[in-house]
């Protein structure tokens, strides 16, 4: 087995973790300036975000992580350059209508400042995801540090200076995506390339990416239907006390995030020399985040009172959420194990294994979710929540058992599920 790949698996770390800081920051400066009716109203765009994310992630960045992980420096600049076109004729639509839902459901001047917000940062993820495509996760930081930690900056100052609005926030979104990805344009350099077939491309994308598409929209409802079932069975005070345990438990995205967007372009790169080849090269980066959260699962587990004095100032009803923190701990630790080991099926070619993790997960919880709440409330939905966890991670590690299987024994592999080759 290779050894550990620390410096690489940190630089990723480092660059998810100025994400979340920056898009933490940007929160609580947000929720500090704006009255909490306008608040409001940023919590629901944040939704709109995750939508727009899916879209582009799972059809276009995804799959040009994967492919430009495989190919030379010139066919990578060429991909990157498809993937800047391809961001544009499928996203611009997407923001348009995102930025009229915007406009209808948040505020009816928010078209404009929604649009852009959402347009330029597909912008930037396109480019960013350009520099991963290479492992270039070190060079990406820059980028992401003027995107993200920037627009906490430039928020801050405009709030004392002049006054702060929901619209003016998201300009300033807009702004620090724009300056993020002009950094990330001159480090990936897709100008002056011609760039690939597009339908053809296009067409090469979709076949990689409907899988993580239907997988994304799956793991929605799977992670919706929790709040919304115990809101209607137990009212909106359980719901917020599930929200406060779930705060807790995302401290670990970061980590989870960070390893997950690096272990496709390892897996495609190493995939050429066989099943076992390509988990030898995702495996450094899993280990590398497996005692982060080893750490903070025990953290949870033992004082969860403490967190929750920290995170929320005041001690709540520790009845009430003491084990239900406790369930989302242990919960962390099998959805470190699903998202790694999906993240090593999309690269190799295994985005459908991944699908069925999350249908059948996803159907878990949809057939529990109802009376492990009516009797159980809270509690049982984050019992519930730990079970879809739990189903879906065991798919994956068997989905990957199975490939390896006939390189370990020495067998053909089955027609369909070929165990060597580029992805």
């Amino acid at each position: 087995m290779r050894p550990l790949r620390l410096p690489a698996a940190t630089w990723t770390l480092v660059d998810q973790g100025v994400l979340s800081l920056g898009t933490f920051l940007f929160n609580i400066v947000l929720a500090r300036h704006l009255p909490m009716s306008i608040y409001g109203g940023y919590a629901m765009f944040i939704g709109i975000i995750s939508l727009m994310q899916v879209f582009c992630g799972a059809l276009i960045f995804y799959p040009l992580s994967v492919r430009g992980a495989i190919v030379g420096e010139l066919e990578r600049r060429r991909l990157i350059a498809t993937g800047l076109l391809l961001t544009a004729v499928l996203g611009t639509p997407i923001a348009v209508l995102l930025a009229a839902v915007t406009a209808r459901f948040v505020h009816a001047g928010l078209f404009w400042p929604a649009f852009l917000a959402l347009a330029a940062g597909q912008l930037q993820e396109a480019l960013r995801r350009g520099l991963l495509s290479n492992f270039r996760h070190r060079d990406a930081v820059l980028g992401d540090m003027a995107s993200y930690l920037g627009q906490v900056v430039l928020v801050l100052v405009v709030a004392r200076y002049f006054g702060l609005d929901l619209g003016t926030a998201l300009i300033m979104m807009a702004l620090t995506s724009l300056l993020g990805a002009a950094i990330q344009f001159l480090q990936v350099r897709p100008a002056g390339v011609s760039p690939l077939p597009l339908v053809a491309t296009f067409r090469d994308f979709w076949s990689l990416g409907i899988w993580s598409l239907s997988s994304n929209l799956f793991q929605i409802l799977r992670g919706q239907s929790l709040p919304w079932v115990l809101t209607f069975v137990a009212g909106a005070a359980a719901a917020g006390l599930f929200q406060a345990a779930a705060n807790i438990a995302n401290v670990i995205n970061p980590v989870q995030t960070g390893v997950a967007n690096v272990i496709p372009q390892a897996a495609a790169r190493a995939h050429a020399q066989g099943e076992r080849s390509a988990l030898s090269a995702s495996w450094p980066f899993i280990a590398t985040g497996l005692p982060i959260i080893g750490a903070f699962v025990a953290i949870m587990i033992v004082m969860p009172g403490e967190l929750l004095a920290l995170a929320y100032r005041a001690r709540l009803d520790d009845a009430a959420i003491l084990t239900p923190i406790r369930l989302m701990a242990a919960s962390c630790f099998f959805s470190y194990a699903a998202a790694a080991g999906c993240a090593h099926l999309h690269g190799v070619n295994g985005g459908r294994a991944g699908l069925v993790a999350d249908v059948a997960s996803t159907l878990a919880v949809l057939a529990c979710i109802y009376p492990a709440t009516v009797y159980f409330g809270i509690t049982g939905a984050c019992a519930i929540a730990m079970l879809g966890m739990i189903v879906r991670s065991a798919f994956i590690v068997i989905a990957i058992a199975a490939r390896i299987r006939p390189e370990i024994e020495g067998a053909t592999p089955a027609i369909g599920e070929p165990v060597t080759g580029k992805p």
